[in-house]
């Protein structure tokens, strides 16, 4: 549903998801002078996320969003679907705890064989 002449005006307002136990995130999309300003805010917590690049390419909306409580950082791009509905396509950075990985016998054994047969010019 692209406009030539939109400057991405009809995205303004505050947009929810479709399904409530998906995101409990608000995207609020103001206009003041020409320059599209995004807020971020997780409704279960208040919390605001810091938004970083905001940018209308003629399509759609793309933006940043840095939340500080939990380090997550995520790439979102809106489109506009019908009058009152947007498409939502984003990435974000996810983590996990890792451990160090430690040989077994077998493989410990094996690295030995071939540390001797290295050593012997036999391998």
């Amino acid at each position: 549903m692209k406009r030539k002449t939109d400057n991405g005006r009809h995205l303004v307002g505050t947009w929810i998801s479709c399904d409530p136990w998906a995101s409990s995130v608000e995207h609020r999309v103001t206009m003041a002078k020409g320059k599209i300003k995004v807020v971020a805010i997780d409704t279960e917590d208040s919390e605001k996320a810091e938004v970083y690049d905001v940018r209308w390419d003629g399509d759609r909306l793309n933006y940043c969003l840095h939340w500080k409580s939990t380090g997550r950082f995520s790439k979102n791009s809106l489109i506009l679907l019908e009058k009152d509905k947007v498409g939502m396509t984003f990435t974000y950075t996810d983590q996990e705890i890792l451990h160090r990985k430690t040989r077994d016998k077998a493989s410990k054994a094996q690295h030995a064989i071939a540390a001797y047969r290295r050593q012997r010019g036999s391998g």
